[in-house]
């Protein structure tokens, strides 16, 4: 299931730092590298799976990570 966040209008870092702050995500496909400082680093292998997540709560089944990366640059 998706963290909870509003659908519509839902940025791509709001959807980052709900996976962050969600205990389902965080530490298997997320995790903070230091918190205060907001870096965090994907698990090496769960960059598709973060990209299928994004894509499912814009309804965008195409969505490949290269294409989500673009817009959190």
């Amino acid at each position: 299931s998706l963290p909870p966040v509003e659908t519509k209008s839902t940025h791509l870092w709001r959807f980052m730092r709900d996976l962050l702050d969600d205990p389902q995500f965080n530490p298997v496909y997320i995790k903070w590298e230091n918190r205060e400082k907001g870096v965090f680093r994907i698990v090496p292998g769960q960059s598709k799976n973060i990209a299928r997540l994004w894509g499912m709560k814009k309804n965008n089944p195409t969505m490949t990570f290269d294409k989500m990366s673009r817009s959190l640059r």
